[in-house]
């Protein structure tokens, strides 16, 4: 996994979705491919249960070329040998699928994405090509009422740790849904600690709403209308008993309130988890309204958005309630619990949100808007952002005010090879210099933003709107030919420097440097026997002022996984002065770890890259007490 995150729009996860228009692929007609060409080389080896160390049969192996298209499978025996002939000199991969186990490879270590590679000469023979695949773990369990009875077809949500901004936080992850017996369960899970909630969200509709947003393809949920007009909806959470005021609060296991209480289920390789049941309570609960103070264009069908206190930057389908302003920034929240808690307005925030159960990189994404059956709070408008905290008790708690600030527009234009203009066949993308906006302290309830030109005629020029006060880090999206290696703003490296935003007036005269140009530093991973061996290899600044508020992002970091055969690469990283080391496969996760690098420095090694270095650099495995 890169720590070098480029966050890309991703599937929808839970009840979390993209709100976000991809412009339409052009698919051009392809020759077919030539067949792979034919060697006098073989490749052989046998899968095995990494537990038991039994053969697997009918496994699927493929093996992959350095060759487009070229792609050769077969199955594993009864005793779980496979054999490719005839094969071409070439470097290949070994990949192998099996149900009932994590994917897995030659040179594969479990929780890991590496992959080791064979260099294949013509008339050899590599035999020992053998794979050991592990079981995934898994976390199962029954979610019940107060009565000990099962809750049917509710929702179920995962939450495991992500370093955000050097430092561990808990993470929205997988979500599924209880069966007709109120059970439920995660699979495919990888090691680590997680957190099972269930959420419990009370949606306030403001007068005469039917929904927050109705969209034409789906069914509102069914709101219950009160005197007044305002509504409350119904049907997707799980619904207290018919006792007056009394609603099931949000729950992490096994029957807490808050974060900082729950249990956290720890999984190692193969662990199946059973009975991580969860009860729901009924509590009173009491009507919040007030109001949202600030431009009147900007404060009008505002989401309002109501998180236990210490669960703010869980994001998206973790509210208590939720609710939209009137005209004149008025909200009201029906039904909610007893407790602390934060009020946050904004329009588009932003969640992160980790997908584990399979080896992806980048596993991280950051969606924006919130559809629950046909719910969205997306709004177009002018951004603002607001909090405020609240303690609510048994009494109805009215003229909660939530100040707000307003959002600025960050501005500038783009260089190209240090020219005005891409050169001629190469292009940043269809929509100019994709350059975005990462909050340093990692806080998703500000701007995480990626500028957007509003037509489809490329331009040199990029434009960030609506960005609301704070420090944030210059960064780049995805431009096609081109990455990023510089900013400057009125003096200042904001690529070494945070640009902080006050708010007021729009900031403006950034000028960004793309380069075509790659660098790259590669090697092998040694032991201490001096024999290839798997681990992780951290590249991180030689200045520690850059080790604190790396943002979401973190873009001057990179942790590459190394399979057993110890073979390293990574290219493209921003120009400048590094540390490498390498660590063993236990540590990988702890990249960001400023303590655990400020152990690892004395013993690491500088590299200076520049646009077009290519550094090869061999390394040991260092050991760092704990």
């Amino acid at each position: 996994m890169s720590i070098r995150r480029k966050l890309t729009a991703a599937r929808v996860v839970g009840f979390v979705a993209l709100l976000l228009c991809a412009p339409t692929a052009v698919v051009h007609p392809q020759s077919p491919q030539a067949p792979p060409p034919v060697g006098t080389g073989t490749i052989s080896g046998v899968v095995t249960d990494g537990h038991t160390g039994r053969p697997i049969a009918g496994a699927l192996v493929q093996l992959a070329t350095s060759v487009p298209d070229s792609r050769t499978r077969e199955m594993t025996d009864s005793t779980g040998r496979f054999v490719f002939q005839r094969v071409a000199a070439d470097t290949f991969a070994v990949r192998v699928v099996a149900a009932g186990y994590l994917d897995g490879g030659y040179g594969r270590v479990p929780d890991s994405a590496a992959v080791g590679h064979i260099i294949l000469q013509d008339r050899q023979w590599f035999g020992e090509a053998n794979v050991a695949l592990w079981k995934p773990a898994s976390i199962s369990g029954t979610i019940r009422d107060e009565r000990g009875e099962s809750l049917v077809d509710i929702p179920v949500r995962l939450l495991t740790t992500f370093s955000r901004a050097g430092r561990d936080q808990w993470t929205a992850g997988s979500w599924t849904q209880t069966d007709d017996r109120g059970a439920y369960r995660f699979a495919e899970l990888v090691p680590g600690g997680y957190i099972v909630f269930v959420p419990s969200m009370q949606i306030t509709l403001p007068d005469r709403q039917v929904a927050l947003i109705r969209w034409t393809q789906l069914d509102p949920l069914p709101t219950i209308r009160a005197a007044d007009g305002s509504g409350t909806m119904a049907g997707y959470f799980a619904v207290a008993p018919p006792s007056h005021g009394q609603v099931y609060p949000p729950t992490f296991f096994p029957a807490a309130r808050s974060l900082s209480t729950a249990d956290v289920v720890a999984l190692d390789v193969g662990s199946d988890r059973r009975a991580v049941d969860v009860s729901l309570v009924p509590v009173s609960s009491v009507r919040v309204s007030g109001v949202v103070v600030g431009p009147a264009e900007a404060v009008a069908d505002l989401p309002v958005r109501l998180l236990a206190a210490g669960s703010e930057s869980l994001g998206f389908g973790f509210e208590t309630a939720l609710t939209r302003t009137d005209a004149a920034g008025g909200f009201t929240l029906a039904n909610v619990p007893q407790g602390d808690y934060t009020v946050v307005a904004q329009r588009v925030p932003t969640t992160v949100e980790v997908d584990r159960p399979v080896f992806i990189s980048p596993p991280v994404a950051l969606r924006s808007a919130n559809p629950f059956n046909g719910v969205a709070i997306l709004k177009q408008g002018a951004d603002v952002t607001g909090r405020t905290s609240i303690s609510v008790g048994t009494d109805v708690l009215e003229g909660v005010v939530v100040p707000t600030t307003v959002g600025v527009t960050i501005s500038g234009r783009a260089l190209f090879d240090g020219a005005d203009a891409p050169a001629t066949g190469r292009h940043a993308g269809p929509f100019g210099p994709a350059i975005g906006v990462d909050p340093a302290d990692g806080d998703t309830t500000r701007s995480f933003r990626v500028s957007v030109q509003p037509t489809l005629s490329p331009d040199t020029t990029f434009s960030i709107a609506n960005v609301v006060p704070g420090r944030y880090w210059l960064i780049e999206g995805v431009n096609r030919d081109y990455h990023l290696v510089a900013a400057s703003w009125n003096g200042l490296d904001l690529l070494k420097t945070q640009l902080e935003v006050t708010g007021g007036s729009p900031v403006t005269g950034i000028v960004v440097y793309l380069s075509s140009k790659k660098n790259s530093v590669s090697g092998v991973v040694h032991a201490a026997d001096g024999k290839p061996s798997a681990g992780a290899v951290f590249i991180f600044p030689q200045d520690p002022d850059r080790w604190r508020e790396t943002g979401i992002s973190a873009v001057l970091f990179r942790s590459l996984d190394v399979s057993v055969t110890g073979a390293f690469s990574s290219e493209n990283l921003i120009p400048g002065d590094y540390l490498i080391a390498a660590v063993p496969i236990e540590d990988r996760k702890r990249g960001l770890d400023i303590d655990f690098l400020k152990r690892l420095t004395p013993q690491a090694t500088r590299i200076t890259l520049s646009e077009t270095a290519t550094l090869t650099i061999d390394l040991r495995i260092i050991g760092v007490q704990r």
